[in-house]
C-alpha cells in the first residue's frame, strides 16, 4: 500500500499541473469534494468543474501537512492570476487505500465575491465558483429564469445547467 501523504503529494502535483488524466487515477470514483462555494460526489464532476483551477495559478507554495493513519491535511499558500497576493488555502484528504475518498477545502472566498477588489463595469460572477468574468468574453453562458449568467469554464457552466437551483435562487 502507498502511504497517503504519497498519494495526496502525487494527487496535487497533477491537479495544479493541470492534468487531470493523472490525477483522476488517484481519486476514488465517488469521491466526496466539499468547498466554499460548491460540493460534488464524483470524481468527474469535481475535475471537470474545477480544472480552470490550474490555468490560473502561478505558483503553489506547501507551508505544512498533518498526517493521521487515512488522513493528510496540506496548508498551502497559491499565488494566482486572479489576486493580488496569496492566498491560504487547507486541504484536508481521507483515504480508502490508495486513493482519495473524500476532500475538504478551506479558503477565504472574500476576495472573489462581486464588488471585491477592482470590479469592472463589463464583469459578471460565476455563480458556481465566484469568480469574476468579463462579460464580454467569449465565456460560456447559461439561461435560467430569464437570467443569462457567464462562467469561468465550461465545466462551471455544466455544472450549473445540472442544477441551476443550488447555485441562484428563482426570483419565481
Amino acid at each position: 500500500m502507498t502511504h497517503p501523504r504519497e498519494v495526496v503529494e502525487h494527487f496535487m502535483r497533477a491537479f495544479y499541473a493541470g492534468d487531470t488524466e493523472t490525477a483522476r487515477r488517484y481519486l476514488r470514483d465517488d469521491v466526496s469534494f466539499t468547498g466554499p462555494v460548491a460540493s460534488f460526489t464524483s470524481a468527474d464532476d469535481y475535475l471537470s468543474t474545477s480544472a480552470h483551477v490550474a490555468s490560473t495559478l502561478q505558483n503553489v507554495k506547501v507551508q505544512r501537512v498533518f498526517l493521521g493513519d487515512t488522513d493528510v491535511c496540506v496548508f498551502s499558500m497559491l499565488e494566482t492570476k486572479a489576486l493580488n497576493r496569496p492566498m491560504l488555502v487547507a486541504d484536508w484528504y481521507h483515504l480508502d487505500g490508495d486513493r482519495i475518498s473524500s476532500i475538504q477545502t478551506v479558503f477565504d472566498t472574500g476576495p472573489f465575491a462581486s464588488g471585491a477588489g477592482e470590479h469592472k463595469q463589463d464583469s459578471a460572477v460565476d455563480p458556481v465558483c465566484h469568480m469574476n468574468v468579463d462579460a464580454r468574453a467569449q465565456s460560456p453562458t447559461r439561461t435560467w429564469a430569464n437570467s443569462t449568467y457567464h462562467f469561468c469554464s465550461e465545466g462551471c457552466a455544466r455544472a450549473f445547467a445540472n442544477n441551476p437551483g443550488r447555485y441562484v435562487t428563482s426570483p419565481w
